[in-house]
């Protein structure tokens, strides 16, 4: 039942992908990507050929490929960006680490 439900989840989230790039991306490769079983996750491993073998407009395989690595890109700096918030956190505790044991030193 999990299963079932992570590939539905999968499933809108590539609609969801396809549909921000046009009607036309999810009339024409929706049920294609599905049937290929190939999520979004999968479909950033994708290449340029690949995209063509899957039957992809060249000009779609283009925007295709832009958005893919624009979502790479936005993932990339947000899991940088947490990297740094954990540091900071982890600095901050270290330092009142610090201040307890000076005051307990006193």
């Amino acid at each position: 039942v999990h299963e079932v439900d992570l590939g539905l989840l999968e499933q809108r989230e590539l609609r969801a992908w396809l549909r921000s790039l046009g009607a036309s991306f999810d009339a024409l490769y929706y049920e294609r990507l599905v049937r290929e079983s190939l999520s979004l996750a999968r479909l950033e491993l994708a290449t340029r050929d690949d995209l063509r073998e899957l039957g992809v407009r060249v000009g779609h395989r283009i925007a295709m490929l832009h958005a893919l690595d624009e979502r790479k890109r936005t993932r990339a700096a947000a899991e940088q960006h947490m990297r740094r918030l954990q540091d900071e956190q982890q600095r901050q505790r270290q330092q009142q680490q610090q201040q307890q044991q000076q005051q307990q030193q006193r």
